[in-house]
């Protein structure tokens, strides 16, 4: 995912079904999303595996920073 295009991405994400059984996924792409500031994907991302803190503390950081 590292090496497509922002816009590939984001479609992967916004089309991404979580697998109930893979927790760690969403960690691991987390930290490439932020990586490359694509918040609105990290806030869909979050919610499809149910997991609300993350997005919001995220989000609080960045605002913080400016």
């Amino acid at each position: 995912m590292e090496t497509l295009p922002k816009e590939y991405v984001s479609k992967l994400i916004f089309n991404l079904l979580p697998n109930r059984n893979d927790h760690e996924l969403p960690h691991q792409i987390n930290n490439l999303l932020i990586k490359h500031e694509m918040y609105l994907e990290l806030v869909d991302l979050n919610q499809k595996f149910k997991d609300h803190y993350t997005s919001i503390a995220v989000l609080v950081g960045v605002y913080l920073k400016l």
